[in-house]
């Protein structure tokens, strides 16, 4: 595969992104997943955003602050971008029935980022992102359930964003690990 990077005149995601980092995660995410499902390419692209960074097939796109939001994972940059390549296969290639399932393909995408971490950088960066999952739980207003219907009501994209990072849905994924 092939990454072609867009980055800001000030150059801060592709300071950040180095080839020694994101080479051998596409190896693993792919070897993992299978080739990536939209092309041989994959675009990135840093841009003014309120998301740390979102995708659609074949695109990426990433905060240009990025850099700058160490508060959340020890490495904002690569985290982002690796959950966001983990997209084009949970959330492009397989789609959420309903607003409800949000927080199964961001589960998904933060939870495979989080097993690259602890299999493969340094001890700090998986430990950071769990006390962020740890963090972010206790804003959480409503939990992944498998439910009947589409409520009466969808929760603002805010709230479902915000409670498909938190402790439950990968808890959740952790305790399935030795299945």
């Amino acid at each position: 595969s092939r990454l072609v990077l867009y980055d800001s005149v000030d150059g801060r995601i592709g300071q950040a992104l180095r080839a020694e980092d994101v080479g051998p995660f596409m190896e693993w995410a792919q070897g993992l997943l299978g080739p990536l499902p939209y092309g041989e390419e994959l675009r990135i692209v840093s841009a003014p955003t309120s998301w740390l960074g979102f995708e659609h097939p074949a695109n990426i796109v990433l905060r240009e602050d990025l850099g700058t939001q160490r508060e959340v994972y020890e490495n904002p940059v690569l985290h982002t971008c690796m959950h966001e390549v983990f997209h084009q296969w949970a959330g492009n290639r397989t789609t959420i029935q309903s607003a409800m399932d949000f927080a199964w393909k961001e589960g998904i995408a933060e939870y495979l980022t989080y097993v690259y971490e602890e299999e493969r950088r340094p001890p700090a960066e998986s430990i950071k992102t769990r006390a962020s999952w740890a963090r972010i739980a206790l804003l959480a207003a409503l939990f992944p359930r498998p439910i009947p219907a589409e409520p009466a009501s969808v929760p603002p994209l805010e709230s479902l964003a915000v409670d498909s990072y938190g402790t439950g849905p990968m808890l959740l994924f952790l305790q399935l690990e030795p299945i």
